[in-house]
């Protein structure tokens, strides 16, 4: 393990060794964590790890597996560093011990300090391999999005097409199909015809960003897009992060584990960095076709954070517009209260979306979806 001295430095790698084992913590979920610290008394060690405990699990699973976890991390952490100060000159180790308390530290990165430099997990513009380990995912809850299921499903059922059918619903009266009918009851005007035009089968695409500042809403995003796909909606699905990819067939590979299995040893990006206009541009030229002619509804789950180059990426949501029918833009950040719309990606893409949706759980896509008209 690699050796950090500083504690905030320490805080930020035990929480990226959290997410590695499956927890959900992002980068507000770290400054909860150091902000309890400055409340804490520093005289009982077991303090330290029930303030981390408190705000960085969020269920049971997490509550069993915590204390096994923090015993493993920074016991391996001590061990790092026990061996390290071993070989650090006595006058090196003289200037460090003149280090600030714990509480100093914590204070000065929650007000800023502008001489150090920290990790920090909003953006990262470079491509990185990294695979996704989905053993602990499970299949609870996907029950609560067959509701979502069938209130998109009769949204996308109800697009009027041009042509025509007969039907007994009021609308245009249809005389010949009147007169036709009722010759089989006599010649006698007993029931009407009338002319609707017939419903067009509506396809959906969703677009999910998986990049790093995402991977908080992971493990629902990965629920979503399963239910979905293995239901009757015409569906296509990419996730994508530094580049795109296609996992509509992934996500019918059996049954939910065999689905993430699948998708892990495919997508290799998974929490990388950001390349919004790279990926849309790469989705339109590949797989423009797939749109159709404004007869598709785009989803686009993404908190809209990317430093890439914006020209491209206007270009390609000018392009999926174009031929989309509606594009709705669900984003976990516009939750917020204190939410404003600042990232250049977002004020582009207010220019072309329908709808900006505040969204990070089943219950928002239920809510929305339900109680808008299309």
């Amino acid at each position: 393990m690699e050796r950090k001295t500083n504690l905030v430095e320490n805080i930020t790698l035990f929480c990226r060794f959290l997410r590695n084992e499956g927890f959900q913590i992002g980068s507000s979920q770290e400054m909860d964590a150091l902000g309890a610290l400055a409340y804490i008394s520093w005289e009982k060690p077991e303090n330290f790890r029930e303030s981390l405990k408190i705000t960085l699990v969020k269920n049971y699973w997490q509550h069993n597996q915590f204390d096994t976890l923090f015993y493993k991390f920074w016991s391996e952490l001590k061990r790092a560093n026990d061996s390290k100060v071993k070989n650090v000159p006595e006058k090196e180790s003289k200037n460090k011990a003149k280090r600030p308390p714990p509480i100093e530290v914590i204070k000065n990165w929650l007000h800023g300090n502008p001489i150090d430099k920290r990790e920090t997990s909003i953006y990262d513009p470079g491509k990185v391999k990294r695979r996704r380990d989905f053993s602990i995912f499970s299949e609870e809850d996907l029950k609560d999005w067959q509701e979502v299921i069938r209130i998109v499903r009769k949204k996308i059922s109800d697009i009027p097409g041009r042509r025509q059918m007969s039907t007994q619903k009021s609308g245009k009266l249809f005389l010949r199909s009147t007169i036709r009918t009722n010759l089989r009851r006599g010649g006698e005007l007993i029931e009407l015809n009338y002319l609707q035009k017939k419903p067009k089968k509506a396809n959906v695409i969703i677009l999910a960003d998986v990049s790093r500042s995402m991977e908080l809403y992971s493990r629902e995003l990965l629920r979503m897009m399963y239910s979905f796909q293995n239901s009757n909606i015409n569906l296509e699905t990419f996730v994508f992060s530094s580049s795109i990819y296609r996992i509509t067939k992934k996500l019918k590979a059996g049954n939910f584990r065999q689905a993430l299995k699948s998708i892990s040893e495919f997508v290799d990006e998974w929490s990388g960095g950001t390349r919004l206009g790279n990926c849309l541009n790469t989705f339109h030229k590949k797989y423009g076709k797939l749109l159709g002619s404004g007869k598709t509804y785009v989803f686009i789950v993404s908190d809209g954070l990317d430093n890439g180059d914006i020209e491209l990426f206007e270009k390609g949501m000018k392009s999926i517009k174009k031929k989309s029918r509606k594009i709705f833009w669900f984003n976990p950040l516009a939750k917020s209260a204190e939410y404003t719309i600042q990232t250049k990606a977002m004020q582009v893409a207010g220019q072309y979306i329908d709808y900006l949706v505040p969204a990070t759980g089943v219950s928002d896509f239920k809510r929305f979806l339900g109680n808008t008209k299309w």
